[in-house]
Protein backbone atom coordinates (compact mmCIF):
# COMPACT_ATOMS: atom_id res chain seq x y z
CA UNK A 1 0.00 0.00 0.00
CA UNK A 2 1.48 3.08 -0.42
CA UNK A 3 2.67 5.82 2.12
CA UNK A 4 0.74 9.64 2.21
CA UNK A 5 2.05 12.31 4.68
CA UNK A 6 -0.44 15.43 5.41
CA UNK A 7 1.03 18.24 5.89
CA UNK A 8 -0.80 21.52 7.84
CA UNK A 9 -0.53 25.03 7.27
CA UNK A 10 -1.28 28.06 9.03
CA UNK A 11 0.60 31.57 8.25
CA UNK A 12 4.24 30.71 10.44
CA UNK A 13 3.06 27.56 11.01
CA UNK A 14 3.41 24.24 9.24
CA UNK A 15 3.74 20.96 10.56
CA UNK A 16 3.57 17.54 9.26
CA UNK A 17 0.98 15.00 10.93
CA UNK A 18 2.94 11.33 12.31
CA UNK A 19 5.04 9.65 10.00
CA UNK A 20 3.10 8.94 7.32
CA UNK A 21 -0.52 6.34 6.82
CA UNK A 22 -0.06 3.82 4.73
CA UNK A 23 -3.83 3.99 2.49
CA UNK A 24 -4.97 2.09 0.12
CA UNK A 25 -5.30 4.89 -2.73
CA UNK A 26 -5.86 8.88 -3.51
CA UNK A 27 -9.50 8.36 -2.53
CA UNK A 28 -8.85 7.06 0.83
CA UNK A 29 -6.26 9.40 1.75
CA UNK A 30 -8.80 12.10 0.76
CA UNK A 31 -11.00 10.57 3.29
CA UNK A 32 -8.27 10.21 6.15
CA UNK A 33 -7.72 14.16 5.46
CA UNK A 34 -11.03 15.31 5.84
CA UNK A 35 -11.65 13.21 8.65
CA UNK A 36 -8.65 14.57 10.60
CA UNK A 37 -9.76 18.03 9.36
CA UNK A 38 -13.48 17.65 10.92
CA UNK A 39 -11.51 16.25 14.35
CA UNK A 40 -9.61 19.18 14.49
CA UNK A 41 -12.76 22.10 13.12
CA UNK A 42 -13.05 23.64 16.20
CA UNK A 43 -9.60 24.00 16.51
CA UNK A 44 -9.08 25.94 13.42
CA UNK A 45 -12.01 28.09 13.04
CA UNK A 46 -11.00 29.36 16.72
CA UNK A 47 -7.37 30.33 15.14
CA UNK A 48 -8.44 31.46 11.69
CA UNK A 49 -8.74 35.21 13.20
CA UNK A 50 -4.89 34.62 13.66
CA UNK A 51 -4.19 33.90 10.21
CA UNK A 52 -7.16 34.03 7.99
CA UNK A 53 -6.03 30.64 5.79
CA UNK A 54 -5.71 27.59 7.13
CA UNK A 55 -4.50 24.45 4.70
CA UNK A 56 -3.71 20.74 4.89
CA UNK A 57 -1.70 19.02 1.89
CA UNK A 58 -1.67 15.29 1.21
CA UNK A 59 1.15 13.86 -0.02
CA UNK A 60 2.30 10.79 -1.37
CA UNK A 61 5.43 9.06 -1.33
CA UNK A 62 7.29 11.19 -3.88
CA UNK A 63 6.52 14.26 -2.29
CA UNK A 64 3.64 14.85 -4.92
CA UNK A 65 0.77 16.31 -3.58
CA UNK A 66 -2.11 14.61 -4.38
CA UNK A 67 -4.95 16.58 -2.59
CA UNK A 68 -4.89 20.02 -0.67
CA UNK A 69 -7.96 20.88 1.44
CA UNK A 70 -8.34 24.54 2.30
CA UNK A 71 -10.38 26.83 4.79
CA UNK A 72 -10.27 30.71 4.48
CA UNK A 73 -12.37 33.25 6.90
CA UNK A 74 -12.92 36.76 5.23
CA UNK A 75 -13.88 39.42 7.64
CA UNK A 76 -17.16 41.60 5.49
CA UNK A 77 -17.99 44.84 6.21
CA UNK A 78 -20.96 46.46 4.95
CA UNK A 79 -20.16 48.66 2.09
Amino acid sequence: MPTYFFHIRQGKYASTIAEGIELANVEAARQEAAMICSDMARDIVSELGESPEWQMEVTDGADKTVYRLTLRAELLEDG
